[in-house]
């Protein structure tokens, strides 16, 4: 085939590398009728490239028509990404400017043909401010689009903004493919009135309709939309585009007719419209209209792959047109060819197949002498075939699959010298082969299979030397000399008399065609091993490849195996991309195959040049070279199209950098340079003497050892045992500066480092200058100091210097047991290991409590402090909130609540009195989350109350399955687990007078060890010594394959390998779906004895053939290789696997036969080996061999998309067998359908569509009464349709394209009552369609396209359906045309829509979620194979499978935040698909874990779908963002780097400063250490302007005497608390206040002071509390505030204050509160999150009017938060939001969380967690709305007025339960709560606005006694921090 494409729309851009290029001047002018040369960089033509095949010596090839000139026009090039852009010189060369300013080039381009020379260019620089115009659409396109390349945050778009191209500031292309762009195409895009070129191919995420409007855009050129998701119709405006001549919008789901208005683009040259969902007639002129008729100018007719119906027009087709290529395969075009094709006497290529296409072929093809390809197979076509002779080019001729006149072979075949391949299957051929036709010079592949030739087939010695392949499968061949001719030749015989003959099979009787294995071989280098995600290209260079596959439409060979068509079309690719000056650096095909309508498809790969990763310049230009099919293949591959992958790794942008120097700045470096290094050195002296004075500081005043003095003898001193002192510069020294960071949290990071003994320390660092912690730092280190035992972690040592705290421990290198059941280190633990952790932990833990000297009580254990060694041995860490038990304090220790939210012992939390019984405690919640892996508290659920509610002991495992971990090893018998259960049950006890000791768990978990067969002396795990062989195996894999996990860089797999999983040492699992594993299987994998699970799905470039040892593995239960590239036949060994159970090896490109060993898998439950390359029969047992008959116990045999041929055996069912789906779609199967399949009566699915089966439907299908899918279309099947009625769910039925008997319309149908879809087009069905009332009423569609209907009364039972008859007689009468008639199956658009929030813009590569998070999803598409629906507009089905998705990977703890579907659709074979977007929980990457467990469960099947999607399959994209890696990317060089390498004397000048500066931070640093302790307020200078200055508003500051003074020397104590104690005082105008005093010389506490007093400053309001002034002075922290007479709700509730509180009282405090936190929330500013709304914190005044106070935890949300703030969970037990703790995102609704609890405290007077319930929980079970009060009488305090009427309550309590609703976006505002509150008060008569109460001195008796006063701070601080000194969090 000649190259057509004109040159001048061949490179509108170039883009380069080098500096200097040579460009020849250009050998042709603008070609053809062509756009004018403008927005085009000179074509450089590729050099000669040898066609593959040559071309017979007496023939020349045609020409493609001559070019024509074309006038003058512009060109524009930018600088983008600092590459210099070039200037084209007289000379022919390309020079770039040294000099890179942001500048438009203004090229005038003339050329003209005169006498072969050409004028080359001119240029001219511009300023390049984008017209206002233009950049207000980009700002639009910009704002509507996600993914847009980084660039276009900046401001002129003309300037620097990638894709977009401009002249004279005018915007004239957009050129943006592959870059993963979503959104829609807005009409706004109209206004860019100067636009040329828009291209935005590949973004398959670029949906919604094409824009009416797109016809204004009258200068445009080129429009490019291939591979996105546009639908809706084409608009007729298309035709309004004088200058268009480039249309390419294949491969969407464009809909509707072809616009006639098209015929109006008398530029056109390349029209592609296929692969979309077009319907109707194909358009030509009529007098009126317009047409394709008059496109005497396109060369490109492509309108395949719709839904084209009607006859080709023969108007259509004329002499005066330019067209090569017509391609209209796979449509439902009716009628005969038109004899008018002939004149289009330049066609190179016709593809007419796959239609319905009847009557003779017309003669006049012959006339046709260009023609290379004529594909006319799989129609109806009839009569004689005409002689062909004169097509002297024609290589590959395709006219099978239909119904000509017997006839022999024609001789006339014989004289086409061209022909490669030569298909005539199934076209009545009768007679002998000649053996002349063997002996064309060119010929490849002969099929002539399923015909009625007969005799002896002769090959002779002169046959054809390219001859490889000859079919003559299913014919009547009787003798086969077998000359020497054959040679190596594939031949099939099979079915033919010669191969019945009994004795040796010859090779050619069972041989089927193998399939072509080719990958792109490296260029004399070593493969090397690339980190993840990248991949090692041809040259051994580890890069990020752009991917996709190209596909040939009608490629002229047909050899598959000859390996010189691969390197030709490498070297093509490679020279065009480098001509072009794209960063290519090389390319690499792989996979050739063919698909379903013989497209050949091939696997691309393109590598950078330069770097490891293109930038979206590269991206986009080399999108364009394909989608402006700027690249020409060489001959014999047109025409194609490519398909691209999203461009996901794009390399950092630089923007460039002006490297020049200043001389001036050298010389007066170098004359100053003296005097700047004296300055250096003086200022180094002062820098050091200051250092020292901070050290000296910091140390007297900061280190809590400075009471550790051995000289004195003082109680102080601890006795620290085993243990040294580090100093600061050997840790740095043996931690490689602390390089090596292995995890961090909020005390700090953890370092590796190596002692110079060669021992591994694990190095525990605060966060640097921090003085946070001091005091369990210290804690830790006299108590681990102590102890010595296995179980416990060993502290080697501890670092206190230069402001630093650091521990130094044992490494431990399988990280926390936390991490391990989460999945987070890659290590399965199974039960085995789990009961030996456990007992690790309980001896550790008994250690501590009875024999440590004395006992000491952890205090926080939590699976986050189990650490666990080499042998999975458990070791009890982080004692930072220990406790000393002396003998004194032998039953407890009365002590301030410590620990971790879910392990807390509720006792202790209650009395505040700590004993040991609280460490069981939290052994027992641990022990749990053995059992469970779930975190103590998630999504709200507590695990210890769960777990009660769920046990049953009168079932198997006490009724757990569904929160026992499936990790666990369900599949085995857990020995011990209901004690197990038993004994963690005793653990959590609410009294631990009833919870066992330590010691007495240890003795019961060795019991239960014992009971498991087990030694409980035993280490956890043996050394990975004793399984030498499996690791080597492991360790071959991990040499042999690339991008493997990152763990299995680490020493032994069952610790701690990805993806693999043990059982007692020895690996029973390899699961690594998507991760893009390169390489073979190799077959020492064997090893691996006890392997049951094998799954290596979604792995692309997995290659090799399947070895047959794997027949060795007799354990293996699932072998899942979906979606990878084996190939070669399938082992016969597979039969030898007796406990298989799922066997998926389906897309693939397995070939040759189903082994029949396969019926000897007795436990076989799941068989597919679909979309493979399979042939051959399928096998049945006869005796003497095994068949697919005997697999009784499978209920899926999936085999569609293969080449298997011949009949179904009779024999193949039986009634034994549980066969439910049986899917043989897309084969070449023959014969009749077998009536034994009447007897499979559980079927529910069968597809035998779309194969060559004949005779009539056999009867007995009618007792299949479970069939609810039915497809048997597009056969050959005849006779009398039979009755279906009695099957009674069947949905869907499709029996169209089939050759059944002329008759009515069966009146059966209207019994189906279940049918949702009913198919029969292109039939023979006649008379009248009615359709009663009576009819199912779940029917969506029916389609009798192409039939004989006459009559359709169309009554009221038709009403919502979708029917179409078009084609029948009723809609050829004249007159209004009904909707039946022209209304055709649209495919709809439908995208996961935002879940009640606002989706968000994402930086690049990242996607929003419905949830409206950045994330970066799994993805891959969702294939359905036989959906019981057709109405894919009803998104009901979406949102169930959506819902059904969620829940099922949220029920078995997949780390799953939500999923997205798109884009539904059906391809060519009915399968519904839709794509899938996953998006993870928690982060916004999925971890290896994660990835491999969700490919997982969609390939195994443990997702099951909802009814009527099934059966599926998932086809998954490689995951490239793995959480934890960091590809990084390359970045510019800094430009003070470059300036001071090239500027010797500003490196001195920089040391000056850097000295400088140093000295003054040594210098503040000494100050601030130098006071006594340091002060938060050191920063609040009134006299410097910076950030950290709070405004105090009203506030004074007191000195500790006047504080002193006023509160009698602190004598008036009102009450105390963990934060100190308050006083009393009165000031000189006689006011009294309240001073809040913290513990002397505690610097507890020192940033919620100093919150407390920036954020109090600020509010004023009635509702809260007032500060008057704060003490910061001789180690106090004081706040004083009004006294606040009445003391706190709490203590109201409570009845300390003696106060009793009515339902009318209580309602004017619930308002008064919710008013000032409603001020604080959205009157406040900036707004103020309070972060600890409880009652102790809601203060009450004379009036009883509430007053928010105790703001220590408070958080300001600036404007950039109004959504939310990202903090450390702080808060207080029972009151804290479940949403802010298991996300860490604090709101507003937060507050209205807690609020919500406070008002259920003042309904019931109760504490939050009481005994250990829950108000909340205990509310909601206890409201019965249909009872008074709600049913709650049991709940109401007593005291508030249960004798009168309660009036409001239950719209009260409605609110409260409102408040705590789990999601924040379905809490109210307080505002709100605030406006219910007061309907509320209104509703009882009473005045919201009046004051609460009188004043307090009408209640004399309730003020007498004392109370626990409130402005003691009891609050529990939940903080991930190591050194909190409250709670923490888990």
């Amino acid at each position: 085939m000649v190259s057509d494409f004109p040159p001048q729309y061949a490179a509108l851009e170039l883009h380069h590398l080098g500096s200097t290029v040579p460009v020849k001047p250009l050998a042709l002018p603008c070609t053809d009728q062509a756009l004018p040369c403008a927005s085009v960089a000179p074509h450089v033509p590729a050099p000669a490239v040898a066609p593959p095949v040559p071309a017979p010596a007496a023939v020349a090839p045609p020409q493609s028509p001559s070019p024509t000139p074309v006038p003058t026009h512009h060109m524009t090039t930018h600088l983008r990404d600092g590459v210099r852009k070039p200037n084209i010189r007289t000379d022919g060369t390309v020079r770039y400017p040294l000099s890179q300013t942001h500048a438009t080039v203004n090229s005038s381009l003339k050329m003209t043909s005169t006498n072969d020379q050409t004028n080359l260019l001119q240029f001219s620089v511009i300023a390049a401010i984008t017209d206002p115009r233009d950049s207000g659409v980009l700002q639009s396109l910009r704002n509507g689009w996600q993914n847009t390349p980084p660039t276009w945050r900046r401001q002129d778009p003309c300037s620097n903004w990638d894709g977009i191209g401009c002249v004279d500031s005018r915007v004239t292309s957009i050129t943006l493919s592959s870059i993963g762009l979503t959104g829609q195409l807005s009409s706004d895009i109209t206004a860019l009135s100067e636009l040329q070129i828009l291209d935005l191919s590949y973004n398959t995420e670029l949906t919604g309709t094409l824009p009416p409007s797109i016809g204004d855009l009258k200068k445009l050129v080129n429009l490019i939309l291939i591979g996105c998701s546009f639908h809706g119709p084409i608009p007729d405006s298309i035709g309004s585009l004088p200058q268009l001549f480039s249309l390419s919008i294949n491969l969407n789901r464009f809909s509707g007719s072809i616009p006639p208005s098209i015929g109006n683009l008398s530029k056109l040259f390349w029209l592609d419209l296929a692969d979309n969902q077009l319907t109707g007639q194909i358009p030509v002129s009529d007098g009126t209209s317009s047409g394709l008729d008059m496109l005497i100018n396109t060369r490109h007719f492509h309108l395949g792959n719709n839904q084209l119906s009607g006859e080709i027009p023969d108007k259509l087709f004329n002499s005066d047109m330019a067209l090569i290529h017509v391609l209209f395969e796979n449509n439902s075009l009716t009628g005969m060819i038109p004899s008018s094709l002939g004149l289009a006497r330049n066609l190179e290529v016709i593809r007419f197949d796959r239609n319905s296409i009847t009557g003779p072929v017309p003669r006049t093809l012959s006339s046709l002498t260009r023609i290379q390809e004529l594909f006319l197979s799989n129609n109806k076509l009839n009569g004689s075939i005409p002689s062909l002779a004169g097509m002297n080019f024609l290589s590959n001729l395709d006219m099978s699959n239909n119904s000509f006149n017997a006839s022999e072979v024609l001789s006339w075949f014989s004289s086409l010298q061209s022909l490669t391949a030569l298909t005539m299957e199934n076209t009545q051929l009768q007679g002998q082969v000649p053996s002349v036709l063997f002996s064309l010079p060119n010929l490849q592949t002969v099929v002539f299979k399923n015909n009625n030739l007969s005799g002896t087939l002769n090959i002779s010695t002169s046959n054809s030397n390219q001859l490889q392949f000859i079919d003559l499968l299913n014919n009547s061949i009787s003798d086969f000399p077998g000359s020497a001719g054959a040679g190596a030749i594939d031949i099939i015989l099979a079915d033919n008399p010669i191969c019945e003959v009994p004795g040796e099979v010859k090779a050619y009787c069972m041989k089927s065609r193998s399939s072509s294995s080719y990958s792109t071989p490296l260029k004399d280098c070593q493969r090397v091993s690339c980190s993840s995600g990248q991949i090692s290209s041809p040259t051994c260079k580890c890069a990020y490849p752009y991917t996709g596959v190209l596909n040939f439409r009608a490629p002229s060979f047909s050899d598959l195996e000859n390996t010189t068509y691969y390197t030709t079309l490498e070297g093509s690719l490679t020279q065009s991309f480098q001509s072009h000056q794209l960063p290519v650096d090389s390319v690499s095909l792989s996979n050739p195959r063919k698909n379903s309508i013989e497209y050949l498809q091939l696997s691309l790969a393109i590598f950078p040049s330069g770097q490891d990763r293109f930038n979206w310049t590269g991206i986009y230009s080399l999108g364009f070279a394909f989608s402006n099919q700027t690249y020409k293949p060489p001959r014999g591959f047109e025409p194609y199209f490519f398909i691209a992958n999203p461009y996901p790794n794009f390399a950092g942008d630089s923007i460039g950098s002006n490297k020049s120097t200043s001389i001036g700045i050298i010389i007066g470096a170098a004359v100053g340079g003296s005097v700047l290094l004296f300055v250096v050195l003086l200022a180094g002296v002062y820098a050091y003497r200051q250092k020292r004075k901070a050290e000296r500081a910091t140390d007297q005043n900061q280190n809590p050892f400075a009471s550790w003095d051995p000289n004195k003898n003082n109680g102080s001193i601890p006795e620290v045992k085993g243990t040294r002192s580090f100093s600061f510069e050997e840790l740095s020294k043996y931690s490689n500066k602390f390089s090596d960071d292995i995890g961090s949290g909020g005390y700090g990071k953890v370092y590796r480092g190596t002692l110079p003994t060669g021992e591994q320390i694990a190095i525990k660092r605060a966060q640097q200058g921090s003085m946070q912690g001091g005091l369990e730092f210290k804690t830790e280190i006299e108590l681990l100091s102590r102890v010595h035992h296995k179980n416990v972690v060993r502290l080697l040592g501890f670092c206190f210097q230069q402001g630093e705290q650091m521990l130094i421990y044992d490494y431990v290198p399988n990280g926390s047991l936390k991490d391990n059941l989460s999945g987070k280190s890659g290590m399965r633990l199974d039960w085995t290991r789990r009961l030996k952790i456990a007992l690790g932990a309980a001896r550790g833990l008994a250690y501590l409590h009875e024999l440590a000297d004395p006992p000491i009580i952890h205090r926080d254990v939590k699976s986050t402090n189990i650490l666990l060694d080499e042998q999975l041995n458990a070791r009890v860490a982080d004692f930072g909130l220990s406790k000393l038990l002396f003998d004194s304090e032998k039953s407890h220790v009365t002590t301030q609540v410590k620990g971790t939210l879910g392990y807390l012992d509720p006792e202790y939390y209650m009395t505040n009195q700590l004993t040991e019984k609280s460490d069981v405690y939290s052994f027992g919640v641990m022990m749990l989350e053995l059992i469970t892996a779930r975190s103590p508290i998630e999504r709200g659920k507590y695990i210890v109350r769960e777990m009660k509610m769920a046990i049953n002991k009168e079932k198997d495992l006490y009724s757990l399955s569904e929160l026992i971990d499936p990790n666990i090893g369900l599949g085995t018998t857990l020995k011990g687990f209901e004690q197990f259960v038993d004994l963690a049950m005793k653990c959590v006890e609410e009294s631990g007078a009833d919870r066992p000791t330590m010691s007495e768990v240890v003795k019961k978990i060795e019991n239960i060890l014992e009971l498991a067969g087990l030694n409980p002396n035993a280490e956890s795990a043996t050394s990975s010594a004793t399984y030498e062989e499996a690791i080597g195996v492991l360790q071959s894999l991990r040499n042999g394959w690339q991008n493997t996990p990152p763990t299995w860089r680490r020493q032994d797999p069952c610790s701690n390998w990805d993806g693999i999983g043990c059982v007692d040492s020895r690996v029973t699992s390899i699961k690594l779906s998507s991760i893009g594993l390169m390489g073979q299987l190799p077959s020492d994998i064997i090893a691996l004895s006890e392997l049951q699970i094998l799954d290596l799905s979604y792995n692309t470039n997995l290659t090799g053939t399947l070895p047959p040892s794997i027949g060795d593995l007799k354990k293996l239960v699932n072998l899942i290789l979906i979606g990878c590239s084996f190939h070669g036949p399938i082992p016969d060994s597979i039969g030898s696997l007796p406990q298989l159970f799922f066997l998926s090896i389906n897309l693939n490109r397995f070939s040759g036969s189903i082994p029949p060993s396969i019926g000897n898998l007795s436990e076989l439950f799941w068989l597919d080996l679909a979309d493979n390359q399979l042939t051959g029969q399928i096998p049945v047992s006869d005796g003497t061999s095994s068949g697919l008959d005997m697999l009784v116990k499978t209920e899926h045999f999936h085999l569609g998309n293969n080449q298997l041929s011949g009949e179904i055996p009779e024999k193949l069912f039986n009634s034994d067998m549980a066969l439910k789906h049986v899917l043989f779609e897309n084969n070449s199967l023959s014969g009749m359908i077998p009536s034994s399949l009447g007897l499979a009566r559980n079927l529910e699915v069968i597809r035998f569509d779309r194969n060559s089966i004949t005779g009539p439907v056999p009867r007995t299908l009618s007792s299949l009464t479970s069939i609810q899918e039915l497809f048997l279309s597009n056969n050959k099947l005849n006779g009398s349709i039979p009755s279906l009625a009695g099957m009674n769910f069947l949905s869907y039925l499709d029996m169209s394209n089939n050759s059944f008997n002329a008759s009515e319309v069966p009146s059966w149908f209207s019994s189906l009552l279940s049918l949702t879809t009913l198919v029969f087009k292109n039939n023979n069905l006649s008379g009248t369609l009615n359709i009663s009332t009576s009819n199912s009423n779940q029917l969506q569609f029916i389609d009798l396209l192409n039939n004989s209907i006459s009559d359709f009364p169309g009554s009221a039972g038709a009403g919502g359906i979708e029917i179409i008859l078009d084609n029948n007689p009723i809609c050829e009468v004249s007159g209004e045309v009904k909707a039946y008639c022209k209304k055709s199956q649209s495919s709809p658009p439908y995208s996961t829509p935002p879940k009640n929030c606002q989706r968000v813009s994402c930086s690049s590569e990242q996607i929003s979620s419905p949830t409206c998070k950045c994330a970066y999803p799994y993805t891959g598409i969702l294939n359905f194979r036989a959906p019981s629906f057709s109405d894919l507009e009803n998104t009901t089905y979406y949102t169930t499978l959506e819902g059904s998705l969620t829940q099922s990977f949220q029920s078995h703890q997949l780390p799953v935040d939500s999923v997205s579907l798109s884009n539904p659709r059906k391809n060519l074979i009915e399968y519904l698909q839709l794509s899938l977007e996953i998006f993870p929980s928690g982060q916004d990457h999925f971890n290896w874990t994660g990835i491999y467990s969700l490919g997982f469960a969609l390939s195994n099947q443990t997702y099951k779908p909802p009814r009527g999607f099934e059966p599926y399959f998932f086809d998954a994209y490689p995951y490239p963002n793995f959480a934890g890696d960091s590809t990084g990317s390359n970045k510019s060089t800094s430009i003070g780097i470059i300036i001071g390498a090239a500027v010797g004397g500003s490196v001195l000048l920089f040391l000056v400063l850097l000295a400088g500066v140093y000295a003054y931070q040594q210098k503040r640093k000494a100050e601030r250490a130098t006071d006594q302790n340091q002060n938060p307020f050191a920063s609040w200078d009134p006299n410097k302007n910076n950030g950290s200055i709070p405004q105090v508003k009203g506030t004074r500051s007191f000195s500790f005497e006047e504080l002193s003074k006023y509160s009698n020397k602190f004598s008036d104590d009102l009450g105390s608390g963990g934060y100190g104690k308050v006083y009393r005082g009165t000031l000189p105008t006689g006011e009294q206040i309240a001073i809040k005093r913290a513990q002397q010389g505690s610097m507890q506490g020192g940033l919620e002071f100093k919150t407390e007093i920036e954020l109090l400053s600020r509010v004023h309001h009635k509702n809260v509390v007032r500060l008057l002034g704060f003490c910061f002075q001789q180690g106090e922290q004081m706040l004083i505030y009004d006294y606040v007479p009445n003391g706190s709700l709490k203590d109201n509730l409570s009845g300390k204050s003696g106060m009793r509180l009515d339902w009318t009282r209580r309602l004017k405090i619930a308002l008064g509160a919710a008013r000032g936190l409603a001020y604080l929330h959205e009157l406040a500013d900036p707004p103020i999150i309070h972060r600890d709304v409880k009652s102790t914190n809601i203060l009450l005044d004379e009036q009883l009017n509430a007053r928010v106070a105790d703001f220590g935890l408070s958080k300001l949300l600036f404007d950039s938060e109004k959504s939310h703030v990202t903090t450390q969970v702080k808060g207080t037990l029972g009151y804290l939001d479940p949403e802010y703790y298991m996300t860490n995102q604090l709101t507003e609704k937060s507050d209205v969380y807690s609020f919500g609890v406070m008002m259920l405290e003042l309904i019931t007077a109760r504490s939050p967690i009481e005994r250990g319930k829950y108000i909340v929980r205990e509310m909601k079970m206890a409201i019965n709305k249909e009872k008074d009060l709600y049913s709650l009488s049991e709940l109401i305090d007593p005291n508030i007025g249960l004798g009168t009427t309660l009036k409001g309550f239950e719209q009260f309590v409605d609110l409260a339960m409102k408040c705590v609703e789990e999601s924040g976006a379905d809490r109210p505002t307080m505002s709100e709560v605030v406006k219910k509150i007061e309907n509320i008060l209104e509703l009882s008569g009473l005045n919201p606005n009046a004051e609460s109460a009188t004043s307090s001195a009408t209640y004399e008796e309730a003020s007498k006694g004392n109370f626990h006063h409130p402005y003691s701070n009891e609050a529990f601080v939940y903080s991930g921090s190591f050194v909190s000194p409250k709670i923490e969090p888990h």
